[in-house]
């Protein structure tokens, strides 16, 4: 295998991070859930000082007395109330720093939208989680035998986790499904990777029978 390090699912057509990203940019504006807290001085209107009177000048002697001046108190304009803060919005690349793998989740699923019932893509997910740790650990092949044809590992991770996974119906096919996974784990070399993506193909048996990972032809 000309990389060694890359598990033998890496073959298959996969979404890969950067197709994540394209796909990302029109989904997830996710609220923060808190809005920035009014300051008791931006919640209640001012108040209005009291008017002054002020008296008029005595008028000379001979002359019309001044008006006096309108004593009536000018009305004031509250002070507009805080806005609310506005919504986090999500980081220009998805997958870019620290995130809970429930946030993978939800990329994930909506790069795609679903086309099969829940617990059957739930039951789909947890056979192709199987079948990577089998390709990168060694560990299972022998569940799978037309697929890994009795190798053994030709490549050993540790630490192996799945962070999320879909399941969507393979284009064009009507009995075959792909696994979309995004893993984490320790390679060969020993250096922590996260977010590596692949897919793992999946056909239902003769008569409906079960499901079984598949090469791509």
């Amino acid at each position: 295998m000309s990389n060694p390090s890359a598990p033998r699912s890496a073959r298959l057509p996969f979404i890969a991070a950067a197709s994540l990203l394209a796909l990302g940019g029109s989904i997830l504006l996710l609220p923060s859930g808190h809005s920035k807290a009014e300051s008791p001085a931006a919640a209640q209107p001012a108040r209005s000082a009291a008017p002054v009177v002020v008296p008029a000048p005595a008028a000379a002697p001979g002359t019309p007395a001044a008006r006096p001046a309108s004593s009536a108190p000018t009305t004031s304009t509250p002070s507009p109330t805080a806005a609310p803060s506005a919504p986090r919005t999500a980081p220009a690349d998805l997958l870019a720093g620290d995130m809970p793998d429930s946030y993978l989740q939800q990329v994930l699923e909506q790069t795609q939208p679903a086309d099969l019932p829940a617990d059957q893509e739930k039951q789909l997910v947890a056979l192709a989680d199987q079948v990577l740790l089998a390709d990168l650990t060694g560990a299972g092949r022998a569940a799978f035998p037309s697929y890994f044809a009795g190798q053994a590992a030709t490549t050993s991770w540790t630490h192996v986790r799945v962070q999320a996974g879909i399941a969507r119906r393979h284009p064009g096919s009507g009995n075959e499904v792909d696994a979309h996974l995004v893993y984490a784990g320790t390679d060969p070399r020993g250096q922590a990777q996260e977010r590596q993506s692949i897919t793992i193909v999946l056909a239902q048996a003769a008569g409906g029978t079960g499901w079984q990972p598949v090469t791509a032809p």
